[in-house]
């Protein structure tokens, strides 16, 4: 048994520190005698005890312990003490008291004769208010006590939104970010210490599931048969506050929810959140001490960064998963239950999208909608990020204290850069554009154009369309954000922030528009003319040339004034085109309005772009528009090009081949062919293209019973575009697979020195494979990559919940090389890095010439109307 001392943390590790330096005696001394006497400083403030205490409030602790003990004299001899009645035993991160064996009938005694006298002195007594001796040892806890709970309350939207505006407010934006990065779930918690601001009677869902949860916690935490995390996780254990892991689940659980996120990846997201909340708690209570910061400098030291940190506890992927699992599990059961699982295909396992998916139960939908909590680390930033270098990391301030490198994706794999230097610049040039909310967009959307929030328009569920909307509302009044970007390990670019993200959604990236603004020029005029076109896409205008598209503009110049609503919803993005209309009001009423909305322009499938560059394909150049052009020239369409003979095929198959007469009238439109066209440079698979385009179609199953008297579910695909227009043709998984075949093979056939060079990369990639080695290439910036895929070891996994079990299957990886991976997908990586290696150029360039307003969507570039001229000519210098 453990008598339970709430040491703190900070000090138990330095005192590891110091007793290295053989202080031992006197530092126990301290750390027993300080803690003990808090003790019994709460015991006397509330209760008398006979023989042991004589009066209330007039307690010598020295004396008490040394009478009890049987030893003479005034002053008590601490380190007697200790040695008599406990043994130590330090780690890495932890120390446990443990009272001796010969010593616990005695500390059970001495506990017991404190209890009679609770028991017959105090008229509040309660058994539950007594002391007691741990059954279990327990380790120390850096952050841990049995109060937080009283703090974990309610947080709806107005109390969110009304704690997190101080931060917006400050004059020292800088400190500020940091604050609410570091501080954010305690400062929600604080808030509601102080209920002044509520009704008295209010009560809430959270509050009361949180409870209920941490009291199913509380049993269960100090018996190492129920709790999992103690048991298979005993490094960690000792580092984790479990009442704030459970409001952890809890708020990423919902956030995951809004995302559209699995189960395995919700629980996932749950266990690391977990871990870097330990870890960046562990780290705050550490850096105060001398030897920690002495220590903190060595990148040897287990606390020096947070890769560190889990590499000490031992974790791999999948225990990630097991830990959300835990925390999670409480909220799926009994009384507690709010989440529940569902199959995302409706239950079918023949179906490849099959996955568990989480959900609200229905009881608790509404309620649990009404709360509001958000990660700040999920939203734009009030200051320009941490600057990267090769010795500082950078984004999120708070990741001066995690150290996370700025690749995003797996680690597993041995992955790297080399000359890494134009990384640096290329994160710092994004980090540092400052932006702002689109005003005039999110007050159409609040008011008449509420229609354009319907899942019907924007394909988003409601309550992630509220987040987006109250977000846009919080940073509609600051003058600018930032918004931090990161890396894959092939260097394309991502903007991090799931909210005021311009990379995402239709709604989010809508409503981010550059905070430099200024007046049109006459070439301004004419891109921004040009991109409403675009982005309307009526019976094909973004194909032609582009004075017909300002042609369009002009005539329909009345209705976009107007913002007629049919107009509107009849454009490929209806919300961006919302937007261009509103601002074009704006310049109606005067011209020389700022002007801070982006203009963007797409590269025509920069893949084989890429492709033909390498190979000097004249031809296929210029079906992706790399020869001259002018305004009066339409562009070229590799996709319609294309579809006319997949389509001739397919129906030749059909007509000639009875197993497939299925396909005799099949007549596949652009837009469904334009991904597998566009993938294919990425080395998308017949099974891939496949999938793509089974989107397409409803999909039923018939059951049929086989040969063997075997009961299969054989897929049949509906409502297939044919020659006649009026008909819809039906088709069954093999003719779709035929299908998937025939546009593979049209592709090579017709592009043959995309064939070419996929067969000089094969066979490159295999001869190194085989001779166990990684593959490493360099992009005309001089960055070095190397791809080395680790074997995948994936492990069917079942989860033994609070009371439910859930099987999944967890991926693993192993330090062999992955020698069938290594070669699939070296075409797709040397053609992103290509892809990244350009637009890296393009931002250099565009911030020598200084125009700091830009942004990056992989292949396509965005920046202000006025400097679209300049950055299409930028664009093509840094391709060639």
């Amino acid at each position: 048994m453990t008598y339970i001392l709430n040491v703190n943390l900070e000090r138990v590790i330095d005192c590891d520190y110091q007793i290295n330096r053989g202080n031992h005696e006197m530092i126990i001394k301290t750390i027993f005698q300080n803690q003990y006497k808090k003790i019994i400083s709460v015991i006397r403030s509330n209760y008398e005890f006979n023989n042991t205490m004589l009066s209330v409030g007039n307690i010598d602790t020295e004396i008490l312990l040394g009478e009890t003990m049987g030893f003479e004299g005034s002053k008590l001899k601490w380190n007697l003490i200790f040695n008599k009645l406990f043994k130590v035993i330090l780690g890495p991160g932890y120390m446990r008291i443990t009272v001796k064996d010969e010593q616990r009938e005695f500390i059970s005694n001495i506990i017991e004769n404190l209890n009679k006298g609770r028991r017959k002195n105090n008229p509040f007594y309660s058994k539950r208010s007594e002391l007691k001796v741990a059954p279990f040892s327990q380790q120390i806890r850096s952050y841990s006590t049995s109060k937080d709970i009283d703090l974990f309350k309610y947080v709806g939207e107005k109390e969110f939104f009304d704690k997190m505006s101080k931060y917006k407010y400050q004059k020292d934006l800088n400190k500020a970010q940091y604050d609410m990065e570091i501080n954010w779930a305690n400062s929600m918690l604080l808030y509601y210490k102080d209920k002044s601001h509520v009704a008295k009677d209010l009560t809430h869902q959270t509050d009361e599931n949180l409870q209920k949860v941490i009291e199913k916690i509380n049993i269960i935490k100090d018996d190492i048969k129920q709790d999992m995390i103690r048991k298979k996780y005993p490094k960690l254990y000792p580092f984790l506050s479990y009442e704030g892991s459970a409001l952890v689940a809890l708020v990423i659980a919902r956030e995951c929810i809004i995302r559209g996120e699995g189960y395995t990846n919700t629980c996932a997201t749950i266990g690391i959140t977990i871990v870097k909340d330990a870890y960046m708690r562990l780290y705050q209570n550490l850096s105060k001490t001398e030897n920690f910061i002495v220590k903190i400098n060595d990148p040897l030291f287990h606390l020096y960064s947070f890769d560190n940190f889990v590499k000490y506890l031992g974790l791999v992927n999948y225990d990630y998963a097991t830990i959300g699992t835990f925390f999670l599990s409480f909220y799926m059961n009994g009384d507690t239950q709010i989440f529940d699982t569902y199959f995302s295909s409706g239950g079918d396992n023949d179906d490849p999208n099959f996955r568990y998916m989480l959900k609200y139960t229905d009881e608790h939908l509404d309620k649990l909608e009404e709360e509001f909590q958000i990660r700040p680390m999920l939203m734009p930033m009030l200051c320009p990020p941490g600057e990267w270098a090769k010795n500082k990391f950078g984004g999120y301030l708070s990741n001066n204290i995690m150290k996370e490198g700025f690749t995003i994706g797996t680690k597993v794999h041995q992955h790297k850069f080399s000359n890494e230097e134009i990384i640096y610049e290329t994160l710092n040039n994004l980090n540092n554009i400052p932006f702002q909310v689109n005003n005039l967009l999110l007050n159409y959307l609040k008011g008449k154009g509420k229609f354009l929030l319907s899942k019907s328009v924007i394909d988003l569920e409601p309550l992630a369309v509220k987040r987006i909307m109250k977000i846009a509302e919080f940073f509609s009044d600051v003058d600018k954000f930032y918004l931090p970007h990161s890396v894959d390990w092939r260097s394309r670019i991502y903007c991090s922030p799931y909210y005021l993200n311009y990379q995402s959604d239709k709604l989010n990236s809508s409503l981010v528009q550059f905070s430099v603004g200024k007046p049109l020029d006459e070439n301004g005029l004419n891109y921004l003319y040009i991109y409403g076109a675009n982005i309307h896409g009526e019976n094909g205008i973004g194909k032609v040339n582009y004075s017909k598209r300002i042609e369009w503009v002009i005539e329909n110049k009345d209705k976009i004034l107007k913002l007629d609503k049919n107009l509107i919803l009849r454009a490929e993005d209806k919300i961006k085109f919302a937007s261009f209309c509103l601002l074009m009001r704006e310049l109606e009423a005067n011209p020389s309005y700022q002007v801070h909305m982006p203009v963007f322009f797409d590269a025509t499938c920069s893949g084989f772009q890429h492709i033909a560059a390498i190979m000097r394909d004249e031809k296929l150049g210029a079906l992706v528009n790399l020869d001259e052009q002018s305004y009066q020239d339409n562009v070229s369409d590799v996709y319609k090009y294309l579809s006319t003979p997949i389509n001739n095929e397919i129906r030749r198959v059909g007509a000639e081949d009875t197993k497939y007469i299925n396909l005799k009238y099949v007549d596949l439109p652009r837009d469904i062919l334009k991904r597998p066209i566009m993938t294919k440079p990425y080395n998308v698979t017949v099974n891939g293209i496949k999938e793509q385009i089974a989107k397409y179609f409803s999909k039923v199953y018939n059951r049929n019973i086989n040969e063997k008297g075997m009961v299969v579910n054989n897929v049949m695909y509906l409502n297939v575009p044919s020659i006649n227009s009026d008909r819809k043709v039906t088709i069954t998984g093999v003719d779709l697979f035929k299908i998937s075949n025939i546009i593979y093979n049209i592709i090579l056939n017709e592009l043959p020195q995309v064939k070419l060079l996929y067969n000089y990369f094969i066979g490159i990639s295999s001869i190194l494979s085989k001779a166990n080695l990684p593959i490493t290439w360099f992009t005309p910036s001089g960055l070095g990559i190397t791809q080395n895929y680790k074997k995948e070891n994936s492990k069917s996994i079942l989860f033994k919940t609070y009371k439910k079990n859930i099987r999944s299957v967890l991926k693993d990886y192993t330090d062999e090389l992955d020698k069938k991976k290594q070669v699939s997908a070296i075409i797709p990586n040397y053609i992103h890095s290509f892809d990244a290696n350009n637009l890296m150029l393009v931002i250099r360039e565009c911030m020598s010439k200084g125009n700091r307003n830009i942004m990056s969507i992989h292949d396509c570039f965005g920046t202000h109307p006025n400097d679209m001229i300049n950055l299409y000519e930028i664009v093509k210098i840094q391709f060639v």
